[in-house]
């Protein structure tokens, strides 16, 4: 392949017709060799696929390569259906092929093939499009799950009888993948770090204003005891006064998280479905964390001996 799955981007441009107002999809091109779909574990849905024999190599002159295309740009281009497609012409556009020095005209390829969707990146967003190439610099190897040990040895094997003293530069799909995450996973250790900080803010913050409120209640809560008023009663009344607040806030906060959730999730090939537990689970964790920083001023005020109070006031 010209390049190894989920590392770095090599975004084009493909358009429905040759006309500079045609809709035109950024894709993900791909130059492979005619055996890809075997080892990508690729499903031909429609057409066939790449064969050396048949079909002209990219070049960086423009050329005019045959195409396999995904589903997912079957779709984006607004063909019918896969079946469609086949046979079909799109174009790299005008602009693209001249800034790139692929010639001053747009740039016809035809789609011979379409595949099922198989990200090989982890970002969402762009179809895979695939050419053959000469030259490839890298050589994907794929190889039995149930012996991997056994299957290393040969490819140490075979690279130092080729290229003796130097060590197999080869790296596993996986390890590329984590590599690519890691940038999601660090924004996502971030997020957790500032909520964290907000939270302790909103904790310390509550347990001081609980204080001065309970303060100011204290008459409040001896007369009420004085008239019968339980223990558990003045609880729940003082922790109904302070939960309010962090309810108005959270569901005033709704919108503007599920819009930024939304803005992150849909920059991954597979996002999650997005529903209403994380909200309500949020809700809880605040009213929780809101319970404990008030609650040993509301059980100590809960707690107050009305005939102390009504003797002071």
């Amino acid at each position: 392949m010209s390049r190894p799955p989920f590392e770095g981007t090599g975004g084009a441009v493909l358009a429905r017709s040759a006309d500079d107002e045609s809709v035109q999809k950024l894709v993900e091109p791909y130059q492979v060799s005619d055996d890809f779909a075997r080892v990508l574990d690729l499903q031909l849905i429609a057409g066939r696929m790449l064969e050396r024999a048949r079909d002209s190599i990219a070049t960086a002159d423009g050329g005019q390569p045959s195409i396999v295309v995904n589903r997912a740009l079957t779709e984006a281009l607004g063909f019918a259906s896969p079946e469609a497609t086949v046979g079909e012409l799109v174009y790299v556009p005008k602009k693209f092929a001249t800034m790139y020095g692929m010639g001053t005209s747009a740039l016809p390829r035809q789609i011979i093939g379409v595949v099922e969707n198989k990200p090989l990146g982890i970002t969402a967003g762009r179809a895979n499009v695939y050419s053959l190439g000469a030259a490839l610099p890298f050589t994907i190897v794929r190889i039995p799950r149930d012996d991997v040990a056994a299957a290393r040895d040969e490819i140490d094997a075979l690279w130092k009888r080729l290229a003796p003293g130097i060590a197999p530069p080869y790296r596993f799909v996986d390890e590329m993948f984590e590599q690519q995450y890691a940038t999601f996973a660090r924004i996502a250790d971030a997020f957790a770090a500032f909520c964290g900080f907000a939270l302790v803010i909103a904790a310390v913050g509550l347990f001081a204003m609980s204080q001065v409120v309970a303060a100011r209640r204290t008459h409040e809560i001896g007369v009420r005891k004085t008239l019968g008023a339980a223990t558990a009663q003045i609880v729940l009344m003082l922790l109904r006064s302070f939960s309010l607040p962090v309810i108005v806030a959270s569901v005033a906060a709704w919108p503007v998280a599920y819009i930024a959730m939304r803005l992150y999730l849909d920059r991954f090939v597979s996002p999650i479905e997005l529903n209403a537990l994380p909200f309500i689970g949020g809700l809880l964790a605040m009213l929780s964390i809101a319970w404990l920083a008030v609650g040993a001023h509301t059980m100590r005020a809960a707690r107050t001996i009305p005939a102390r109070v009504l003797r002071q006031e």
